[in-house]
């Protein structure tokens, strides 16, 4: 709406608008006419009273003539309002209406306050109702009697019909001086903590109990304790790194030993898998199994590890700080999970959104299925069976697969009796099916271990330290037997993952890698793929040792092991590849994703990229994925074979070379000379190279790049520094080196990886 200007209304009293009021006043609001008639509220107002006093209309009242006379107020009903107001504490619009119901007297809430606060009734609030009705004595003798805020709360509420909360009850007591229950525990609590000494309580911390029982002891609050150590400089934080370190040498020691492969008939193992898919397993669509479960349940995730630790890749643990804090070992906020890969034989239970074909899973489930399905989601509840699941599934399979009623709240199902056959389930799950399974179990025959040991929700310290991950430990000699019986751990994975890394490594976008504009990130995508048909890369040397040889010595290996469990990570075959590899005189290929950035910045699509030293396949993968021509040459016929089926997998635009580089066989002109040579005395691979065929490679090279490169091509070269010296002259021009790090954690330059750069000028 456009608004006038203000004054000279005169000028805009036109016949038509004065005569729209005259009409519309007493059925229309005066913001809605001045809408209609593109004024001002004050405006419409003006006009409304000028014509009130020319006679044209009559002015409307809005309150009635009875409520503005004071005869109309008898003590009656003067004191039926202070009733309202002041006993019940009732609004004065909550007391219009009712008090046109009792007298006949219409009048609105503002009227009836005026005269009300007229005649003495008081602005009553629940303040000051309280303050009359329960003065100090009153309200002491309520504290006295043990009486809680929320107690105090029904109390008035039965008697007075009133309701107040529990904070405004406390507000109301420190008024008057007084002390709450509460508060009181508190203040006698913090002044049971500050009598306790300091040297004592750092005693008990020292000792390891938790804080829990420390609180139980003194008889206060875990809360107040942890205040109190805090303020001491004893906080929980001690504690906390010693439950942490117990936590991972749980992890370790626990679900990773024994050593032994426990391997189930094909079909109680199908039968497993297929309750544990039921249950709390998570299932993608990549065959990618994932079992999670609380630390409670050690006895649980044990058997689960084992049986499926064929298909195992990560273990991972997951703390929770509100249980840490209280100083526990194990709790239920404490999260364990591992991560099976491969498991495409069971993509067929899945839907086609990727969600759970329960018909499909539960036609085919036996007894040790539902059992193992009752261990995940069942209960015992007041003598109940229940099996926990969502509701649209609850209303599909009501009165079928051994379900009988029906619980809506639950949103769970109750299994007749004899539904689950009790020697299927585990002795610790006892409690879900008030049977004692622990004397012919089924599991005895796999898991005897869990039939002679008690693991307890608050395991000590010196439980632990009993099967510490030490170098005289026990467990890492089973681990080196279990592995040299078990043979070199290979790093493998399935053709779906392959798939996926190659994919992801395509659509890698590695403007996001140049940190600057010669150094580059670390990445590591793709590396899995190489990595995968390349297990002779533990054979080559790094510094006269290899990660072959490093695992087939016993105190070598005992070494590797022990450094992976200080590192925090456990001792499953990847992660014993790595170690091995990293720490145990292996060599390492280049990386997909840090070649794919080089050729993108240096080329063009469709380009030529000559490789003289192929090497692991880094290269040709990040070439390849750029969507660049790659040429490749590799004496070594186990690698060369390897490549091979990298470019016969990944369908590549690649040819690669069972040779010696040599001008003859390169290609005539290529865009991009990109390779990283043998660094000679560094690294030994499956063939010999002397300084001077060393040497006589790299003159190939320079020689071969001189003629082949178109104008503006690059000749690139990854070499150590202590070699760069030993190159032939040339009169490429060169241009400022790249650095990468190999690992993340690298940040000066001096540590970095090099790739010098040549440029052809002419």
């Amino acid at each position: 709406m456009t608004i006038p200007r203000k004054g000279i209304t005169a000028t805009r009293k036109e016949s038509w608008k004065i005569q729209f009021i005259l009409e519309h006043h007493s059925s229309m609001s005066r913001k809605d006419i001045a809408e209609r008639l593109r004024e001002t509220p004050r405006w419409v107002k003006r006009q409304i009273h000028t014509l009130i006093e020319e006679g044209k209309i009559s002015q409307r009242r809005k309150k009635p003539d009875t409520v503005l006379s004071k005869k109309d107020w008898t003590p009656a009903r003067v004191s039926y309002v202070r009733h309202l107001r002041q006993d019940k504490l009732l609004t004065y619009e909550e007391i219009a209406p009712l008090f046109q119901d009792k007298f006949g007297i219409t009048a609105s809430g503002t009227a009836i306050g005026w005269w009300a606060r007229k005649y003495g009734v008081r602005d009553y609030g629940k303040k000051e109702w309280l303050a009359d009705n329960y003065p100090k004595g009153k309200m002491k003798e309520l504290l006295e009697s043990g009486m809680t805020l929320t107690e105090m709360s029904r109390h008035i509420e039965e008697l007075k019909g009133l309701y107040f909360s529990a904070d405004l009850i406390l507000e109301h007591i420190q008024r008057l001086g007084l002390e709450s229950q509460k508060n009181r525990g508190i203040r006698l609590a913090r002044e049971k903590v500050a009598e306790v000494e300091k040297v004592w309580l750092d005693d008990k911390i020292k000792s390891h109990a938790s804080l829990k029982d420390i609180s139980n002891e003194i008889g206060v609050s875990t809360t107040l304790l942890a205040r109190r150590m805090k303020k001491d400089g004893l906080t929980a934080v001690l504690h906390r790194k010693v439950w942490s370190q117990n936590l991972e040498k749980l992890r370790n020691i626990l679900l990773l030993s024994p050593l032994i492969k426990v391997t189930p008939s094909d079909e109680d193992y199908h039968q497993m898998v297929l309750g544990w898919l039921a249950g709390d397993g998570s299932l993608s669509t990549t065959g990618r199994f994932v079992v999670a479960h609380s630390l409670k349940q050690l006895h649980y995730l044990y058997v689960k590890y084992q049986v499926l630790r064929e298909h195992v890749t990560s273990v991972m643990t997951n703390a929770s700080d509100h249980y840490a804090q209280k100083g526990r070992i194990l709790g239920g906020g404490e999260q364990m999970a591992f991560s099976c890969s491969g498991m495409h034989d069971y993509v067929q239970y899945l839907n086609e959104d990727g969600s759970k074909n329960f018909h499909k899973i539960f036609e085919e489930m036996q007894d040790l299925g539902w059992a193992c399905y009752f261990m995940d989601d069942g209960s015992f509840f007041g003598g109940t069976r229940l099996i926990s699941m969502r509701k649209a599934l609850v209303d599909e399979m009501q009165n079928k697969y051994r379900f009988s009623c029906m619980h809506e709240k639950s949103r769970a199902l109750t299994l007749q009796d004899g539904a689950i056959d009790p020697s299927y389930v585990l002795p610790a799950f006892s409690s879900k099916i008030q049977a004692d399974t622990a004397v012919g179990s089924y599991w005895r025959k796999y898991f005897p271990e869990l039939f002679d040991i008690v693991f307890e929700n608050d395991l000590s310290l010196s439980f632990v330290d009993e099967v510490m991950c030490e170098a005289d430990s026990t467990l890492l000699t089973r681990a080196v037997d279990y592995y040299h019986g078990r043979g070199f751990p290979t790093f493998e994975i399935s053709d779906v993952y392959l798939e996926r890394e190659y994919d992801l490594l395509k659509r890698l976008d590695t403007k996001y890698l140049w940190k600057e504009e010669h150094v580059i990130r670390y990445n590591a995508v793709g590396n899995g793929i190489f990595k995968h048909f390349m297990p002779h890369m533990s054979e080559a040397k790094y510094r006269q040792t290899s990660p072959v040889k490093t695992f087939e010595g016993h105190e070598t290996l005992r070494s590797i092991l022990s450094y992976t469990l200080r590192r925090k990570q456990p001792i499953l075959p990847d992660y014993v590849h790595d170690s091995l590899v990293h720490f145990g005189g292996g060599v390492t290929g280049f990386s997909c994703s840090l070649a794919k950035a080089i050729v993108s910045k240096y080329t063009k699509p469709g380009d030529v990229v000559v490789d003289p030293c192929a090497g692991w396949g880094g290269r040709l993968l990040g070439t390849v994925s750029a969507s660049r021509r790659y040429v490749g040459f590799e004496p070594w016929k186990k690698t060369s074979d390897a490549l091979v089926r990298i470019s016969d997998f990944i369908k590549a635009d690649a040819n690669v070379c069972p040779q010696e580089f040599s001008s003859e066989g390169a290609p005539s002109d290529c865009s991009l000379v990109f390779t990283s040579p043998p660094y000679m005395d560094l690294e030994e691979y499956g063939y010999e190279m002397s300084r001077e065929g060393w040497h006589a490679l790299m003159c190939e090279i320079f020689t071969y790049a001189e003629k082949a490169l178109h104008s503006g091509g690059f000749l690139i070269l990854n070499l150590p520094p202590h070699l760069r010296d030993l190159l032939p002259d040339t009169p490429l021009h060169e241009e400022k080196a790249i650095y990468w790090f190999s690992s993340p954690r690298r940040r000066s330059l001096k540590k970095a990886e090099i790739a010098f750069v040549w440029r052809e000028s002419s």
